[in-house]
């Protein structure tokens, strides 16, 4: 089976227990056991390095005597800087994926995951009030939420075989594209499709200074952005560096941001909170060296524009607002 058809099973199968759940609501809950596999994989992963590491002479970490590298075995892999120093997110057991899933056909089931979740930002600063923990008022049937983790355990990251984070991305986005052709024309306000997050990032080639979004949904112009400066590096002969900022309208579609970012080892600073880029500018003083961005300038954005007389960008020219009733009509 190749990559997009086991993407595409993965999909088929969680779209399948949907049930009345609208698909905007279903997102959520998918992408975040999506991440939840994901940090759990990782997390395990980075454990067994650790402890290979004390075994390998060429290791800075390793014990030639056999019984005190067994005996010291568990201190180092509860030593949370080996994950720090390698972005690797600290998993609490309870909170780890191949331990909730032993627990999918309880009774309390939803309520164990909006927990473990809730200790994952406890442990993870940088994921404080980002994850999803409202699995126990999501209206699936009886055992749809254990079947589910059962669909998404198939998935597995493990850094050794392949780049997981880039394996994580190509599913997130994938998901993502399959949520915004069952929402349709609202999936414009979390999605813009990967071919138009290419094209602008390649028309502009931001390489080094600020990159801004003001309208920027689940990340995607941020991430490749990233993967644009990464992979000419070497190229040009110098180290870019590239400092992130972005304002999103919806609460729940800034937190997939931020665990997109976050899953990709980035910083972002998108404001204190959500809301309108145009009524409630969150970064007033910023001086961007790239705006990326596939904002819904329809009649209703414009004419808010317009009336709270907001100048975003200096020279930037907005059609007027009976050109555009005309063009939309």
């Amino acid at each position: 089976m190749t990559n997009e058809e086991f993407k595409k099973t993965l999909w088929d199968a969680a779209n399948s227990l949907r049930g009345s759940v609208s698909a905007a609501a279903y997102k959520y809950p998918v992408l975040g056991l999506v991440f939840l596999k994901f940090v759990s994989d990782m997390f395990e992963a980075q454990a067994e390095i650790i402890k290979n590491r004390l075994a390998e002479p060429q290791s800075d970490l390793y014990i030639a005597d056999e019984d005190i590298r067994n005996e010291s075995v568990s201190d180092f892999i509860q030593d949370r800087t080996f994950y720090e120093t390698d972005n690797v997110f600290w998993i609490p057991i309870e909170a780890r994926f191949s331990t909730l899933l032993e627990k999918a056909t309880a009774a309390d089931f939803a309520q164990q995951l909006d927990k473990a979740m809730q200790k994952i930002e406890v442990e993870n600063v940088q994921l404080s009030g980002v994850l999803y923990r409202e699995f126990s008022r999501l209206a699936l049937e009886p055992g749809k939420l254990g079947e589910l983790m059962n669909i998404v355990a198939k998935l597995k990251f493990n850094p050794k075989d392949h780049g997981s984070r880039d394996i994580f991305g190509e599913v997130y986005e994938y998901f993502l594209g399959q949520f915004a052709m069952n929402e349709g024309q609202r999936a414009g306000e979390f999605y813009t499709p990967k071919s138009v997050v290419n094209l602008l990032v390649e028309i502009l080639a931001p390489f080094k200074g600020k990159i801004y979004d003001p309208a920027c949904g689940s990340g995607g112009m941020f991430v490749q952005s990233v993967k644009f400066k990464d992979a000419h590096q070497k190229q040009l002969g110098r180290k870019g560096d590239l400092a992130i900022y972005g304002q999103e309208l919806m609460a729940e579609t800034r937190k997939l941001c931020l665990m997109n970012l976050a899953v990709h080892g980035l910083d972002g600073d998108l404001g204190e909170s959500y809301g309108s880029t145009f009524t409630n500018d969150q970064h007033k003083t910023l001086r961007a060296d790239y705006i990326l961005a596939n904002p819904p300038l329809l009649l209703t954005i414009i004419s808010v524009a317009i009336s709270t007389a907001c100048a975003i960008w200096i020279g930037y020219y907005l059609f007027q607002v009976s050109n555009s009733q005309h063009q939309n009509r």
